[in-house]
């Protein structure tokens, strides 16, 4: 096992260091699997970056799924009760279209960002609910046919799996979840739903509590298409048999799952040090993603460590995505290369 790991990081080091490192990178990932979507999180308005020509480039050799990491948020998309700002949601789906990539919508109805204007007022059940039906109506209904797949409600659980204390629990209680999905159904009958959340890659608490409301999901009719899960891990990785086991027991009821937001970061003291093992880490998920059938892709939620959430989130962390600051392809690229090409 240790030989076999040796080699592995040997191999993966080799490409970092430059042997046809430049060559394959130009190829892009989205090239290696067209059947496979392997996309990132696109940051604010960048378009407006100052290196956003850069950005742009590699963005559209690598990937065919996008996803605006901030722009269809409730707070930017409808800051005031009858104000809806849809241009730079708008420009997302351009440069989709322009370099036929697929669309994650991200997100319809979370605990965060949300304005203002809601958290300020005394809601009745029934008000609240037409509220949220009228911004899924019109959010859905301006992407209608642009965006492949929905995030409907984003991270409802506590670690525990206890629901979480959220604006939308406490003045709807469970029930805010099945309304959200049941709408979102017919407002784009087309589009994949999702239900997205972090820690619920393996078997635990949390993720059995997912389990259990979305086995009560089907056995009710409530429309669900797929989980996403978040992975945002260290290069300590994960419990790939746990992982594994997860992934079946929800494809078995039907659902596609979806890595949606996958980051690996890595200890800022150790950062060199830690490449091979953030390498390996995204090397096995991938792997262990695409051996399970019901695994239809795979975001980074990022592209370039230059933008990403991490360092600024996780005091003492970053390096945590495919390129460096630079935009130069690090050895999880490589790997991530190196999966997509053995398992065609």
């Amino acid at each position: 096992m240790l030989l076999k790991k040796w080699i592995v990081n040997a191999l993966i080091l080799c490409g970092a260091l430059g042997f046809g490192a430049t060559a394959t990178a130009q190829q892009g990932l989205r090239s290696q699997r067209p059947d496979f979507l392997i996309g990132f999180a696109a940051a604010n308005d960048f378009w407006t970056l100052q290196d956003a020509q850069k950005f742009s480039e590699v963005a559209a050799r690598e990937f065919n799924l996008i996803t605006p990491e901030n722009q269809m948020k409730w707070a930017i998309i409808h800051p005031e009760s009858d104000v809806y700002q849809f241009a730079a949601a708008d420009a997302h789906l351009a440069f989709a279209r322009k370099n036929q990539m697929k669309v994650h919508g991200h997100v319809l109805v979370w605990h965060s960002q949300i304005p203002a204007w809601m958290l300020e007022k005394n809601w009745a059940r029934n008000e609240l609910i037409d509220a949220m039906y009228s911004h899924i109506d019109r959010v859905m209904g301006h992407f209608k046919n642009g965006v492949y797949m929905w995030d409907v409600v984003n991270e409802a659980f506590n670690e525990d799996g206890s629901m979480r204390p959220s604006f939308w629990q406490k003045n709807l209680g469970d029930s805010h979840l099945p309304l959200a999905f049941t709408r979102a159904r017919l407002a784009d009958s087309r589009a994949k739903l999702l239900y997205n959340d972090y820690n619920i890659e393996t078997l635990n608490r949390k993720s059995d509590a997912v389990y259990k409301m979305v086995q009560a999901f089907r056995k009710n009719g409530v429309p669900i298409d797929a989980i996403g899960m978040q992975m945002h891990i260290t290069s300590g990785g994960i419990d790939m048999t746990s992982f594994q086991q997860n992934m079946k027991r929800l494809a078995n009821l039907g659902l596609d799952i979806y890595i949606t937001e996958m980051d690996v970061r890595i200890p800022k003291n150790a950062q060199e040090a830690g490449l091979p093992d953030q390498a390996q880490v995204y090397a096995q998920v991938l792997k262990a993603c695409l051996a399970q059938p019901a695994c239809k892709g795979l975001q980074t939620w990022g592209m370039s460590d230059k933008y990403s959430w991490v360092s600024g989130f996780y005091k003492g962390f970053g390096s945590a995505l495919l390129f460096d600051e630079n935009y130069q392809p690090k050895p999880a690229y490589f790997a991530v290369e190196h999966v997509l090409k053995s398992t065609q």
